[in-house]
C-alpha cells in the first residue's frame, strides 16, 4: 500500500455506502451492485481520498456481458453507466443515469427512453442512442460463440430502435412494467459500439462513460481507478480514485483491514471470520 497517497479511513459499510453515492451521479451503487445499498445522508460527503478495497482473485476479464463475477462488477461497474439505476438514497425509486427520462406507450408495449446530450466515452467518443442499441441487443441476442447471462431477463425485448442520437424505443412483445427494474440493474450497462463492432466484446478493455475510469491493471497485485474529469455530472465524482488491491490469503487481507490500509473487504470465511474487527470496520457480505 502507498502510504504516500491519501486514503480513506475509518470507513464503515454504512459510510462507504453514503461515499460512493457522492462520489459518482450521487447513484453509483447500483453498478456495485454485489455489495447492495441503504440510506444515504447528503451530510458527511468530503471530497478527495483513494478508496482501498481488498479483492482475493484478480477478475478473469471485464466483460459486463458474459460474466456474473461481482468481483468483475465490482472492478469495472464504477466505469460504465447504465439508462437508468436504483436511486442509492431510496432504493424503492429508479433515477435516471444516461436516460434524462423515459415512457412507456399506451399499450405498455414500447419503453422509450430520452438520453442526455454531451455525454462521452473515456477514449472521447460521443455516446448515442446507437451505443446503446449495441449493448443490449449484444446482452439480449448474444452471437452463437457468446454466453449473456443477462439474455432471459430481456426476452420481452423484440426489437431496439435509435431514431435519432439521443432516443431509444424498446420494442416489447408484450407489456413488461418490470423491464424497468431490470434496467436498473447493475449489470445493464452501455458500452461504446465502436469497440463492440471492431472487438466483439470489452474483456480486455474499459471504456466506459463512468465517473471513474480504468489506468491500471497488474495482474495479482492491483487494479487502478482514476477520477473522470470530463464526467457529465457537474461535480461529481467525489473521490479521487478506487483502489483493488488482490490479497489471495484472507488472514492478510484482514489485517490490512484492521491497520487500515484497506476501506473495504469482501466475505470472510473460518476463523478469520470470527477475528475480533474494531465496531468501525465492516466486511461486506455477498461479493463472490
Amino acid at each position: 500500500m502507498n502510504k504516500g497517497e491519501k486514503q480513506i479511513t475509518g470507513v464503515s459499510r454504512k459510510n462507504f455506502l453514503r461515499g460512493m453515492a457522492a462520489a459518482g451521479a450521487g447513484l453509483m451503487m447500483p453498478n456495485f451492485g454485489p455489495w447492495g445499498a441503504s440510506a444515504l445522508a447528503a451530510q458527511e460527503r468530503q471530497a478527495g481520498g483513494i478508496l482501498a478495497i481488498g479483492l482475493y482473485l484478480d477478475p478473469p476479464n471485464f466483460d459486463p456481458i458474459s460474466n456474473t463475477s461481482g468481483t468483475i462488477l465490482a472492478t469495472m461497474g464504477p466505469c460504465y453507466n447504465g439508462l437508468v439505476v436504483y436511486n442509492p438514497a431510496n432504493q424503492d425509486e429508479i433515477i435516471g443515469d444516461l436516460a434524462e427520462s423515459w415512457e412507456f406507450s399506451r399499450d405498455g408495449k414500447v419503453l422509450s427512453f430520452k438520453l442526455i446530450s454531451g455525454v462521452k466515452f473515456h477514449d472521447g467518443k460521443p455516446m448515442t442512442s446507437a451505443d446503446v442499441k449495441a449493448s443490449f441487443d449484444l446482452m439480449r441476442d448474444p452471437p452463437a460463440d457468446m454466453v449473456s447471462p443477462r439474455a432471459p431477463a430481456l426476452a420481452m425485448i423484440a426489437s431496439i430502435d435509435a431514431p435519432d442520437d439521443t432516443t431509444v424505443h424498446f420494442n416489447l412483445n408484450r407489456p413488461a412494467p418490470s423491464l424497468l427494474n431490470i434496467l436498473a440493474g447493475g449489470w445493464m450497462l452501455v458500452m461504446p459500439k465502436h469497440i463492440l463492432d471492431e472487438k466483439g466484446n470489452m474483456k480486455d478493455q474499459v471504456v466506459g462513460t463512468g465517473p471513474f475510469r480504468m489506468t491500471s491493471v497488474q495482474q495479482g497485485v492491483s487494479i487502478e481507478l482514476e477520477r473522470n474529469p470530463e464526467y457529465h455530472v457537474p461535480g461529481r465524482p467525489l473521490l479521487d480514485g478506487i483502489k483493488f488491491f488482490i490479497i489471495p490469503d484472507q488472514g492478510t487481507a484482514l489485517s490490512y483491514l484492521t491497520t487500515g490500509q484497506l476501506n473495504l473487504l469482501p466475505s470472510l470465511t473460518g476463523q478469520a471470520k470470527g477475528a475480533a474487527i474494531s465496531p468501525d470496520i465492516k466486511v461486506l457480505e455477498g461479493l463472490g
